[in-house]
C-alpha cells in the first residue's frame, strides 16, 4: 500500500497500512512501510539509477462514489478504499504491473490500470481485489479512457505516438492504432456523451527548430544583441540561433525587428502543431487537432456542462536570449482553456500572473503563490472551479472556469503523516474529486501519501 516516503528515499518496495488523520480542513493518509519479511529489498550498488514512472492519472472514483482507488507506483500496486466525509478506510491491494501510472474505474466493479514499464494494462476485479486479465498494449503507456457504445476502452501509448482502442468487454482489438501527430501523447479524457476522446501530447513543442553556427555565419550572422553588446568585449564566437514558425517566415528573436531565416531551412519545411487530437469513438480516426496549446502538455480535463477543455502545460521561450531578456522566465506554467471539444477559441492562461518580471529575484510573499508544473486538473461545473495539481511547488490551485487562479492549498504543513515533516515538499500529481461530499482527494508523489482536502 502507500508508503511512508518516496521511491527516490527508499529503493526497497514501499508497501502501507493506511493510518487516517482528519481534522475539518484536511486529513492526511500517510502509508507505512510493509514488515521487513514482507518486503523484498534490492541490493545497495554504486551504480543504482533512480527510476521513476511519470504519473498521468493516480487517482480515480467508482462511479457509485464509494471507492477510491489509488496508484502505489513504487509498490506496483493498486490501493482500494472506502471513502467517508474526512476519511478514507483501507480494503485491500492488488499487485499489478510495473510502475502504474494511471487508473480508471470501467464501473463499480472493474477498474483499468495502465502499467508505463512493462507495457501492459491490468484489469482488476475490485470486488475479489485480483487481477482478471493483463492486456499487453505496446510500449510506455500512459493512460486509459473509456467511451463509445459498444463501450471500448483507448489506451494512450506514448512510445509508439499511437492510441489504441479494445472492446471494453472482449478485450478484442476494435479498431487498427490511432496515429498521433505529435511525440509522446500523455493523458486522455473523454466528452460527456461518450462520443469523443481528447488526447494530449507531452512533448508538443512550440514550432522551433535550431539553425547551425555556420549556417548562421553564412547568412550575415545572428541579428544583433538587444541590449546592446559592451564594446570593450571581445568579438562573439559563432552560434546556432534559435528560430520559430510565425505562420509565414522562420524568425528569431531580433529587436525590433525578428530576421528572417526562411534561407536556412529547405523549402516547404514545417513543424507540426498538433498539440490536443479529438478522436471519434464511433471510429477510432482524428476528426480534428488543435495547435498553440502550449510546449509540453501534462493532463487534458472536460467540463461535462459546457465541453469547454482545460490542458494543463507549460510553455516555453527557448527563443529568447541572453540572460537580461530571460531573467529566469524561461517557460510559463499555464492552463489553456479551448470551447466547444476542441473545435472552438484556444485561450491560454498564465498560473502566475501575480509575479512581477521586473523584480528579480521576486519577494518571498510572491513565491508562496506559486504554481509549478501543473500535472493534473479537475473540473467541478457545479461548484464553477477547476482544480490544478503543482506538483513543483506543492500546491494545488483553484481556479475559476474561466481560467483564473482564485486560491493555493498547500498540500505539506499540518497534519502531516508519522515520519514525513511538516515542511517536506510533497509533490501531489494526481487529483479525484468526490463532488458529493464536497472534498478533493490529492496524490502526493514525493511523500507517497494521500490528502484530503
Amino acid at each position: 500500500m502507500l508508503g511512508a516516503k518516496s521511491h527516490a528515499r527508499f529503493p526497497r518496495r514501499a508497501a502501507v497500512k493506511l493510518a487516517i488523520l482528519a481534522v475539518p480542513l484536511l486529513a492526511a493518509i500517510p502509508l507505512l512501510i510493509r514488515p521487513p519479511t514482507l518486503r523484498s529489498s534490492t541490493a545497495v550498488s554504486p551504480d543504482y539509477k533512480n527510476f521513476e514512472g511519470l504519473q498521468v492519472h493516480p487517482l480515480a472514483i467508482t462511479p457509485d462514489g464509494t471507492r477510491l482507488l489509488a496508484l502505489n507506483t513504487p509498490d506496483a500496486r493498486l490501493e482500494v478504499l472506502t471513502i467517508g466525509a474526512g476519511s478514507l478506510v483501507t480494503v485491500g491491494e492488488v499487485a499489478v504491473g510495473l510502475e502504474p501510472v494511471s487508473v480508471r474505474a470501467q464501473n463499480d466493479s472493474t477498474a483499468w490500470v495502465v502499467n508505463h514499464v512493462s507495457d501492459d494494462v491490468s484489469v482488476v476485479n475490485l470486488n475479489t481485489l485480483s487481477v482478471v486479465a493483463t492486456l499487453r498494449v505496446g510500449d510506455e503507456p500512459t493512460d486509459v479512457a473509456f467511451a463509445g457504445t459498444p463501450e471500448k476502452a483507448f489506451v494512450c501509448v506514448s512510445g509508439e505516438d499511437v492510441v489504441k482502442s479494445y472492446d471494453a468487454a472482449t478485450l478484442a482489438p476494435a479498431f487498427a492504432p490511432t496515429a498521433i501527430f505529435a511525440r509522446h501523447p500523455r493523458a486522455l479524457a473523454v466528452d460527456a456523451g461518450g462520443t469523443e476522446i481528447y488526447c494530449c501530447a507531452l512533448d508538443a513543442g512550440n514550432r522551433t527548430t535550431i539553425i547551425p553556427a555556420k549556417v548562421v555565419t553564412s547568412l550575415g550572422g545572428p541579428s544583433p544583441p538587444n541590449p546592446p553588446m559592451d564594446p570593450a568585449l571581445p568579438a562573439a564566437p559563432a552560434v546556432g540561433v534559435i528560430v520559430q514558425w510565425d505562420g509565414t517566415h522562420w524568425v528569431d528573436d531580433g529587436l525590433p525587428t525578428p530576421k528572417i531565416w526562411d534561407a536556412a531551412r529547405p523549402a516547404g519545411f514545417s513543424l507540426p502543431d498538433g498539440d490536443v487530437a479529438v478522436i471519434s469513438a464511433s471510429t477510432g480516426s482524428v476528426t480534428r487537432q488543435v495547435s498553440d496549446v502550449g510546449t509540453n502538455l501534462f493532463n487534458i480535463a472536460v467540463d461535462p456542462a459546457t465541453g469547454m477543455l482545460y490542458v494543463t502545460n507549460t510553455e516555453a521561450f527557448n527563443k529568447t536570449r541572453f540572460i537580461p531578456n530571460v531573467v529566469g522566465r524561461f517557460a510559463q506554467n499555464r492552463v489553456t482553456l479551448i470551447a466547444s471539444g476542441g473545435a472552438g477559441a484556444v485561450t491560454a492562461m498564465h498560473l502566475n500572473s501575480h509575479i512581477d518580471y521586473a523584480v528579480s529575484p521576486g519577494p518571498q510573499s510572491e513565491r508562496d503563490l506559486s504554481l509549478a508544473e501543473p500535472v493534473d486538473v479537475a473540473v467541478s461545473s457545479a461548484a464553477g472551479k477547476v482544480y490544478v495539481a503543482a506538483m513543483g511547488s506543492s500546491r494545488v490551485g483553484v481556479l475559476d472556469l474561466a481560467g483564473t487562479v482564485t486560491n493555493r492549498i498547500a498540500t505539506n504543513g499540518a497534519p502531516s503523516p508519522p515520519a514525513i515533516a511538516l515542511d517536506e515538499p510533497r509533490g501531489p500529481t494526481g487529483l479525484a474529486l468526490d463532488a458529493s461530499r464536497n472534498q478533493l482527494f490529492v496524490l502526493n508523489r514525493f511523500t507517497n501519501s494521500i490528502a484530503i482536502l
